[in-house]
C-alpha cells in the first residue's frame, strides 16, 4: 500500500481491532477467523454478500486452507501456509489474496507475508517480504 493508507489503517486498527485470532483445525487442513460481534456491520459494508456466523467468542468466518511447503526465504526451513483464495465463499476483495506463510521448523526464526490472487495484485506488492 502507500504511506497514507498504511496510516488510516493503523489509526483505525489501533482504535479498533475486530480480529480475535484463529482457529486451526490441523486433521482438516483448515482454519477460521475469530471476529467481535462488532465486525459485523463492518464487514457488512465491505463485502455484502459475505456472512460470518455466530461463535462463542464472537464471529467466525474467512476460512482458509493449510498446507506445509518449503519456506520462499529459506527452502531448508518448513513453513505453515495459511491459503484463503482456495475457500471459494470468501469475499475476492482484499480477502482471497492473502497467503501467509509462518515458520513450522523453529532453526531459523523467520515467517514471510506472501500475496497471491490476480497477476495485477503480484505485481503491486512484493511476492514475500520479511515480518
Amino acid at each position: 500500500m502507500n504511506p497514507s493508507a498504511d496510516k488510516l489503517f493503523g489509526t483505525v486498527t489501533n482504535a479498533w481491532m475486530p480480529w480475535l485470532g484463529k482457529k486451526l483445525y490441523p486433521e482438516e487442513n483448515r482454519g477460521e477467523n475469530t471476529l467481535t460481534k462488532s465486525a459485523v456491520v463492518p464487514s457488512k459494508l465491505l463485502w455484502p454478500l459475505y456472512s460470518t456466523s455466530d461463535s462463542p467468542l464472537g464471529r467466525t468466518g474467512f476460512d482458509f486452507t493449510t498446507y506445509v511447503e518449503a519456506g520462499e526465504l529459506d527452502p531448508s526451513v518448513e513453513v505453515l501456509v495459511i491459503d484463503y483464495s482456495s475457500v471459494s465463499s470468501n469475499p475476492r476483495l482484499l480477502i482471497r489474496q492473502i497467503a501467509t506463510s509462518s515458520c513450522r521448523s523453529c532453526r531459523a526464526r523467520t515467517s514471510a507475508r506472501c500475496w497471491s490472487g490476480s497477476p495485477a495484485a503480484r505485481s503491486r506488492s512484493p511476492r514475500c517480504t520479511s515480518r
